[in-house]
This record gives C-alpha cells, sequence and structure tokens, in this order.
C-alpha cells in the first residue's frame, strides 16, 4: 500500500494542530485565571504528598493521600528571601 503525496500533507498538518495544540494547553495550565493556584507540591512516597495552595492570597500546606486532604498549616506570606512560618489550624493543643 502506498500513500499519496495528499495523505502525507495531510497528515504532516495533523501532526503539526495536535502538537500546537498540546503546547497551548501546557501554557495554559502553567498559568491559571483563577483564584486558587498551587505553589508547590512534594510527594513522599505511595499516595502521599504535600502541597502549598494559594487562595485569594492566602497560603495552605495541604497534606494529601487517597482517601484524604488535610489542612496541615496556613502559612505567612512569603518574603523575598525568608522561609515561611507555619501557623497550626488542626488545634492549639500545648499552646498557651
Amino acid at each position: 500500500m502506498t500513500l499519496d503525496l495528499g495523505m502525507l500533507a495531510l497528515l504532516g498538518l495533523l501532526l503539526i494542530s495536535l502538537s500546537g495544540l498540546h503546547w497551548w494547553l501546557r501554557a495554559r495550565a502553567e498559568r491559571p485565571d483563577g483564584p486558587i493556584r498551587v505553589v508547590a507540591s512534594q510527594g513522599l512516597g505511595a499516595k502521599r504528598a504535600l502541597a502549598i495552595v494559594e487562595i485569594e492570597g492566602t497560603r495552605l500546606l495541604l497534606g494529601l493521600t487517597d482517601e484524604r486532604i488535610a489542612c496541615l498549616a496556613e502559612l505567612d506570606a512569603p518574603a523575598p528571601t525568608a522561609r515561611p512560618k507555619l501557623h497550626s489550624v488542626a488545634g492549639a493543643e500545648g499552646a498557651s
């Protein structure tokens, strides 16, 4: 079976179109327009991760598993060179 020149051109155009669509979708996903933004995430092993999520200017540290999402702490707004301070939201056990 032989492919004629028109079929090869159509196949090439299809591949270029799909590549362009893929690039556009990835570029769009990297700059969300909504009020929720994932700042960073880190896997901790099988089916466990930590994520820093920003919601309308508030940063939250979330613990993620397959069964549950837990808010572990509310983070201060980051200074340009400082590490964020953690504030527990789970409870004030042991706090005076």
